[in-house]
C-alpha cells in the first residue's frame, strides 16, 4: 500500500507522526484519521473519495479526469498543505487546529490567483540555451529552488536525479539568488 515515507529518511521512524500506523504514501494523504477527517471539512471532499486503493499516482489520475479545474487546483493545495503540516509536526512539534488547515490552503491559492492576474506579477525573462551532454569525465549539475513565504526547497539534478533537498531558510531573494544558495545546500 504505498512506499514506506521513511525510506526517504532510513534514520527516522515508520509511524505516522499523528497516530503510529505505518506510514506510507497512501497513509499520510489518506488513510491516516487525521488526514481523513481534513478532507471531510474541505469543498474537494468528494475528491477524497476518488482516492485508489494502492497509489498516489492512481489517486491523482483520478482526480485529473474529473475535469473541473478549480476543485483540481484546491485539492492540488490541500495535498500540498497536508504534506507541509506532517513536516512542521515531525520536525517542529508544532501543529495547527485540523479546521485552519483547509482554511489556509484555500487562502494560499485565492492569493496565489490573486498574484497571478495583477499587473504586479513581473517575470524575469531568461536567457535560453539548448541543453548539451556535458562531456566524459564531467557532471553537470542544474540546481532549481523555490521560495515561498520564507521556505526554500532545492532539487539537484543530472536530469537522471541525484539529490532533493528542503531545507527552510528565512528572507527574500530572486529566483536567481535562490538558484545560487541552492547550490550551496
Amino acid at each position: 500500500m504505498g512506499e514506506v515515507v521513511s525510506n526517504y529518511n532510513p534514520r527516522r521512524s515508520d509511524a505516522c507522526p499523528f497516530c503510529n500506523q505505518r506510514e506510507t504514501q497512501v497513509h499520510i494523504f489518506s488513510e491516516c484519521q487525521w488526514s481523513s477527517r481534513i478532507w471531510r471539512k474541505t469543498d474537494v471532499a468528494s475528491m477524497f473519495s476518488a482516492r485508489g486503493p494502492d497509489s498516489c499516482q492512481k489517486w491523482c489520475s483520478k482526480v485529473m479526469e474529473m475535469g473541473d479545474q478549480g476543485k483540481i487546483e484546491e485539492w492540488c493545495v490541500l495535498l500540498w498543505y497536508l504534506w507541509k503540516e506532517r513536516n512542521t509536526h515531525l520536525f517542529n512539534g508544532a501543529k495547527l487546529p485540523e479546521e485552519e488547515i483547509p482554511i489556509r490552503a484555500k487562502y494560499l491559492l485565492a492569493e496565489y490567483k490573486q498574484h497571478q492576474a495583477s499587473d504586479d506579477n513581473t517575470t524575469v525573462q531568461m536567457e535560453r540555451k539548448p541543453w548539451r551532454k556535458p562531456p566524459i569525465g564531467c557532471i553537470f549539475v542544474c540546481t532549481n529552488a523555490g521560495i515561498l513565504d520564507g521556505e526554500g526547497s532545492w532539487v539537484w539534478s543530472d536530469c537522471k536525479f541525484l539529490l532533493a533537498a528542503a531545507k527552510r531558510v528565512r528572507g527574500s531573494w530572486s529566483a536567481e539568488v535562490a538558484e545560487a544558495l541552492a547550490a550551496d545546500v
